[in-house]
């Protein structure tokens, strides 16, 4: 996985948000989260936890941060067995380090009408207010055969009290049956920002098992 080069605040802010959610949409125009886990059964009383502290930052090996700084960024794409409709669900996880301080990144990575000014195969990009979160909609331009796609995206931000930062989305519409996930942002060991992903995406189109 190559190096993603940034260079001044600002490129990185931008660096880190072409580095993540931006290789599935790549792969299957679409970007992706996840969805709340559901409560165990018969315990309709539990109350789920909140996603500051469900999405906490997880641990770090001095190996693992190194090749992080090296690398800039790292993505795994799972495809599951396409379900019996045909589909295919993808899920995305990936992790990347940008220089950029942490809330600039935030900014630059909820900053949804700017999308299409710097983010590969994104046309059109807008966003709205709506019940308490944002509803996001792209143009994606897709490889042929596969015609351009519009995802529509429920966008919730969170401001946690340790300085990070989160995007959890659900489908909203568009023409994915399932895309939902979360991105954390928070700052790094010694210094610059960390940027996670982790998403569900699901296409209408069945990929090869070579895919």
């Amino acid at each position: 996985m190559q190096a993603v080069p940034c260079i001044g605040t600002a490129t990185a802010g931008r660096c880190a948000l072409q580095a993540l959610p931006w290789v599935a949409l790549c792969v299957l125009a679409a970007s992706p989260a996840l969805a709340a886990e559901e409560l165990p059964a018969g315990s309709p009383e539990a109350t789920p936890p909140h996603p500051c502290d469900k999405y906490a930052p997880r641990g770090m090996s001095a190996r693992t941060w190194a090749k992080l700084r090296a690398q800039g960024v790292r993505v795994k794409i799972g495809v599951r067995e396409p379900s019996t409709d045909g589909r295919a669900i993808v899920d995305v996880e990936g992790i990347a380090y940008t220089s950029a301080p942490a809330a600039l990144v935030a900014r630059v990575l909820q900053d949804y009408g700017a999308y299409a000014k710097f983010l590969p195969r994104v046309l059109k990009s807008e966003a709205r207010k709506d019940s308490g979160g944002f509803r996001v909609r792209m143009e994606v331009d897709t490889p042929f055969p596969v015609r351009d796609l519009v995802t529509e995206t429920h966008n919730v931000h969170e401001r946690c009290a340790d300085d990070r930062w989160l995007i959890l989305w659900t489908q909203a519409g568009g023409d994915l049956p399932d895309n939902r996930g979360v991105t954390s942002i928070y700052r790094a060991p010694g210094g610059g920002t960390i940027v996670r992903q982790r998403a569900v995406v699901s296409t209408r189109l069945g990929l090869p098992h070579e895919v």
